[in-house]
């Protein structure tokens, strides 16, 4: 936000009393900031008020003038015409200064330096941030030729010039540079100086990024990389590139299907993120192993505070169905007495994703239990398991051969078989020899 200096009021006069007051406008906009100076011979300053509201002592400076320098600031004071009331440590005969500087986009007094060696020219220097103003004030035997230099070499419009037994006065620079400053004051006598510096606020850099967190990163042992999702990242103020960097096991990239890496620089111009939001694609990396997989990204810029996002994903093993055998045969029974005996064969679900259909093929019927119940079919809801099928020629068959296979599936692993083969016979004549 840009400093920018507004009304300013001057005010010179003998107090004859402990106290004195007189009108200042405050102008309008954010970031409002009222710097009073007050010069007094003799005394002391005890406060200063303005619309009622007490202001802070920034500097409590004594003089070889005999003469109390105070500097006084307000941050955020009312605005329009409000009434600025000065009280002394007693009463006083000689005049008094106070010269009122009103502010925006100020965040207030900075640093202040000050030279109490009598000299002509007087200097004194003050580091400053950039795009500070200067405010520089001299009290000297004479104001003669007054002239101040904000920096040194850089004369400035002197705003006020008092007589206050010694005198007094002083002008402000525009926004400067960054760094040490020093100041000039001048006159056709010695004289001492301060310099206060009034800072621009400043308003911080800042990111921000959606979502805050992605989820369901996967694949297959052996199949990799996952999947890539997205979030995007915006900037205010920046005055750095943006880094992003994938925690372990992630990677990231601004391309969908290409260029990922560890990291990646988003560019800013102006203070914002060029394209912002700017989309960043994040993925879990190939060649993991069966593990659950979490870390953060960072998203990061010089003066703004960092920011993540939340990663989680996991590598799974590959879904596998076993059987053992593949193959039984000899189920049978002679016509009108079915059904068959029961044969088992040994089933294995390892790391399934999803259920597991075991269907029986027409003439054949099958069960987790000995002896039964048999059904047609068995869905399992386990994901990993182990245990035996039995299986059995149905009852009330013609005479025939019945080859035929059971069919195990689940959706992910690779399907298996079992080979069924049994018969149904006639039953076995007897021949009666009579003799």
């Amino acid at each position: 936000m840009a400093l920018v200096e507004g009304n300013r009021t001057t005010d010179v006069r003998v107090p004859a009393g402990s106290s004195y007051s007189f009108s200042h406008n405050q102008n309008t906009g954010s970031d409002g900031c009222l710097v009073i100076i007050v010069s007094a011979p003799a005394v002391s300053t005890s406060s200063v008020t303005y619309g009622g509201v007490s202001m802070t002592n920034k500097r409590n400076q004594s003089t070889p003038y005999s003469t109390n320098w105070t500097v006084w600031e307000l941050k955020n004071p009312p605005t329009g015409v409000n009434t600025v009331a000065v009280t002394l440590s007693g009463g006083s005969w000689n005049n008094t200064s106070t010269v009122c500087y009103s502010f925006t986009g100020s965040s207030g007094v900075g640093s202040i330096g000050y030279n109490g060696t009598q000299a002509n020219p007087s200097t004194t220097s003050l580091t400053i941030s950039s795009n500070s103003m200067i405010l520089g004030s001299c009290i000297g035997g004479n104001s003669t030729s007054a002239n101040i230099q904000i920096p040194q070499g850089t004369s400035r419009t002197v705003d006020w010039n008092h007589n206050i037994n010694n005198y007094t006065w002083g002008g402000i620079s525009p926004s400067l540079s960054a760094g040490s400053t020093t100041i000039q004051g001048s006159s056709t006598a010695t004289s001492i100086i301060m310099g206060i510096e009034i800072k621009e606020t400043v308003v911080p850099p800042s990111l921000s990024r959606t979502p805050a967190s992605l989820s369901g990163f996967t694949y297959q042992v052996g199949s990799g990389p996952s999947a890539e999702q997205t979030f995007t990242v915006s900037g205010d103020n920046l005055t750095a590139n943006v880094t992003v960097s994938a925690p372990t096991n992630y990677e990231v990239s601004t391309t969908s299907g290409s260029g990922f890496a560890n990291s990646v620089t988003l560019t800013q111009s102006g203070g914002n993120i060029v394209g912002e939001p700017k989309t960043v694609y994040v993925r879990l990396k190939s060649g993991l192993t069966v593990n659950t997989y979490t870390g953060n990204v960072t998203i990061t810029s010089t003066g703004a505070t960092s920011l993540t996002v939340a990663l989680s994903g996991s590598v799974t093993a590959v879904p596998t169905l076993a059987v053992n055998p593949s193959t039984l045969t000899g189920f049978t029974y002679q016509v009108g007495s079915g059904p068959s005996t029961e044969q088992s064969f040994a089933l294995a679900g390892q790391d399934l994703t999803s259920n597991t259909i075991i269907s029986a093929p027409t003439n054949y019927e099958i069960s987790k239990t000995s002896g039964g119940p048999f059904s047609s079919s068995i869905t399992e809801t386990l994901t990993s398991y182990s245990y035996s099928v039995y299986v059995r020629l149905k009852a009330g068959l013609s005479v025939n051969t019945y080859n035929e296979t059971i069919n195990i599936t689940s959706t992910g692993a690779t399907s298996k078989t079992v080979a069924l083969s049994g018969s149904v016979t006639a039953p076995t004549r007897r021949r009666i020899i009579i003799v």
